[in-house]
């Protein structure tokens, strides 16, 4: 009788739920998919960085040493954690360029999925990527991002029909697919209390998981703040304001040492710092943030001395006034060496650090390189000769390129003794000072003054170390190639069987194979010459196939179902480690990575309503590509009225009390009664029924 009662009191509690709709189910987010990074990666250079903070309007190490920063954003886990295959060779391609900084862009969605509710697996995403930076030598600056303020925006929201990223769907009431519903949630967000304090409270979960790590430059609280429609800059800085002192307030709870960066409003950051209030901290570890888009460059010169105007004037005269550093965050996003020279030669003149926009852009290639594996215009705009380090700070550099192909660098230092200084170079391949050690890429230089006068000399190449790449398995007849290549001096050799092979100066390179119609390992690398010949076993498979298919043909919108992609060889092996991305409709919904079964799954839920064409590429493979499957997406099942609701959950109710008094009158016919009397109700001449069964 006990489990019949349970069984009917849960009946009643799922029935009146339904009747609701208040037992609907509520998707998950997608799982996070596994990573796979190089087997071999060489040791670490760092075992641990210095700790960075503010002096004034420059960065320099707890000992003293001043510290300029040259960097890349390095995009890619504020969209999805696997959206790139970000790996340690990256770092070490920037290291070797001279960067010693990137911004590192996440994604309040992603950390806070739900109010309250944080991810710490892409917490520690976060984490591994910043591991691998700091073991070169690379600071990072964590960025709280935000493209078209949230990943809400997927129709509306995209620049080349990439979805927006930001602020978690709770946190976002408008979701239409338009331009002004985006707007009225940057007014809800800038104007609602309870979901400031909530940004806040991320704020201070992220910062106590990395208030230990001196690898961390710092914590940048939110990218591009845009004004909402018909605002006026006053209001918006009101609101900003507010928002970062309550997010300062709970960093500075956990975290009192690491940086924090604060941005003007829009877009072009540079251009509204004048109207801007200083956020308050009570430790003073703050630094001003712009990012620029050559608006506010008036000359098309690429060698200084270069003159600010408009907004990098006005932000660097508020640093001066704040006495905080000012940085670029972000500038260039641009495949030409001119407009990307012109900015560099303004941050320089004023010794300001800064990070280029982006080493990512493309699904599966970096921004850094085109589709061949070479360089794009822009990227030798960035590689330059420059003091890193220095006994005093650095308040402004000037390059200036002579005939000769030599390099004459002029550096102004602020602050500097009447005694002996130093300076750290940074030199790019193919030049030295002072005879340098062309596998040291740095050099110490001792000056007397405020100024300081080199001339950095072009080194002749040298070559003479082989580098043979052998191919196993691949059909006679059947061309391949490698592309390898450092910095701008780059090679390509096309062959058909047999062995590949180069002969390169010492230093460190980038390979990719390629071979269309084949599957390969490995397909790219990184590879160090200097010490013997290296040998690189390319091993090549026949095309493996692909199949996709659907836990169900149809989905109500609001579900999801389970895609599921398994490629396998022509012996029929799985192929173990493959990203795999899915599309709906020609856009990306996730990219997910094979198991041991050869199988990688991923949840879709359909945005719209009809028919869609679903169909899975291996990732860095397009011609392993899946059948096209078709998913018919139904409206979703619309609630009752809340009055039929109630109407229909009364029936249901009475009925099943109904059925439960009938059961019980049944059941005590073949019972018999004893009257008990309680001793401590006796005076009460309360009585308890207890039934027994007859036999």
């Amino acid at each position: 009788m006990r489990w019949s009662f349970a069984v009917l009191l849960l009946s009643l509690v799922v029935a009146s739920l339904s009747s609701t709709g208040l037992g609907q189910g509520v998707d998950e987010l997608p799982p996070t998919p596994p990573r796979t990074y190089a087997p071999e990666w060489s040791p670490p250079q760092y075992a641990s960085l210095p700790w960075v903070k503010v002096n004034g309007t420059h960065f320099c190490f707890d000992n003293g040493t001043y510290v300029v920063f040259h960097g890349l954003d390095y995009m890619g886990l504020e969209l999805h954690p696997a959206f790139y295959n970000q790996s340690p060779e990256d770092f070490d391609i920037m290291a070797s360029w001279g960067f010693n900084l990137v911004r590192l862009p996440i994604d309040w969605s992603w950390v806070e999925p739900e109010p309250g509710v944080y991810n710490q697996s892409y917490i520690d995403q976060i984490r591994r990527v910043i591991s691998m930076a700091n073991r070169y030598g690379i600071y990072v600056v964590i960025d709280m991002h935000q493209l078209h303020w949230s990943p809400v925006f997927y129709v509306w929201g995209g620049d080349n029909g990439l979805c927006g990223d930001g602020l978690p769907s709770w946190a976002v009431p408008y979701q239409a697919q338009t331009k002004a519903a985006e707007e009225k949630d940057k007014a809800y967000f800038w104007s609602n209390a309870t979901v400031e304090e909530e940004f806040a409270s991320m704020w201070g979960y992220v910062a106590s998981q990395f208030a230990n790590d001196s690898g961390v430059l710092g914590y940048d609280l939110f990218n591009e703040p845009t004004t909402p429609t018909n605002w006026t800059d006053q209001e918006m800085y009101q609101n900003m304001a507010r928002v970062y002192d309550m997010a300062i307030s709970a960093i500075r709870k956990v975290d009192t040492r690491h940086v924090i960066f604060f941005e003007s409003t829009d877009y072009d950051s540079a251009g509204d710092v004048g109207l801007m209030p200083e956020p308050y901290d009570p430790y003073h570890e703050l630094a001003l943030e712009v990012h620029d888009y050559y608006t506010t460059f008036v000359s098309n010169a690429v060698e200084g001395p270069f003159k600010p105007s408009g907004g990098l004037a006005a932000a660097i005269s508020a640093s001066e006034e704040w006495g905080i550093p000012l940085w670029a965050g972000e500038f260039g996003d641009d495949p030409n060496y001119q407009l990307v020279r012109m900015p560099v030669t303004a941050f320089d003149s004023y010794g300001l650090s800064w990070c280029y926009w982006t080493y990512f852009w493309a699904w599966w290639q970096g921004y850094t390189f085109d589709g061949a594996g070479d360089l794009r215009p822009e990227v030798p705009a960035l590689i330059e000769p420059y003091v890193r380090l220095s006994s005093v700070p650095v308040s402004s550099l000037v390059e200036k390129t002579l005939s000769n192909g030599s390099i004459d660098v002029h550096v102004a230092f602020a602050n500097a003794t009447s005694g002996q200084n130093w300076a750290q170079f940074f030199i790019p391949y193919g030049y030295s000072i002072n005879g340098l050690d062309e596998t040291s890429r740095t050099v110490e230089v001792r000056f007397v003054g405020n100024t300081l006068d080199v001339t950095v000399n072009e080194v002749p190449v040298v070559t003479g170390h082989p580098v043979d790449f052998n191919e196993i398995g691949l059909p006679e007849g059947a061309n391949w190639s490698v592309t390898l290549g450092k910095l701008t001096q780059r090679q390509v050799v096309t062959s058909t069987t047999g062995t590949l092979s180069f002969l390169e100066p010492p230093g460190t390179y980038l390979f990719n194979v390629t071979s269309p119609g084949y599957y390969y390992t490995p397909a790219s690398g990184v590879i160090k010459l200097g010490e013997g010949p290296v040998i690189v076993d390319v091993s090549f498979f026949p095309p493996p196939s692909l199949d996709l298919n659907a836990s169900s043909p149809t989905v109500a919108l609001g579900r999801s179902i389970r895609l599921k992609a398994k490629v396998v060889f022509a012996n029929g092996h799985p192929l173990v480690g493959l990203n795999v991305s899915f599309y709906s409709d020609g856009r990306l919904i996730g990219v997910n990575g094979t198991g041991e079964d050869g199988v990688a799954t991923l949840s879709y839920a359909p945005r719209t309503e009809g028919e869609h064409e679903v169909v899975a590429v291996a990732s860095g493979y397009p011609w392993i590509r899946s059948n096209e499957i078709a998913v018919m997406a139904s409206p979703a099942a619309a609630s009752p009225p809340w009055s039929e609701s109630l109407v229909v959950g009364a029936i249901v109710l009475v009925g099943a009390a109904l059925g439960l008094y009938v059961a019980l009158r049944r059941n005590g016919r073949r019972k018999r009664r004893e009257r008990v009397t309680l001793p401590f109700f006796s005076s009460s001449r309360a009585v308890l029924r207890q039934e027994t069964d007859k036999d």
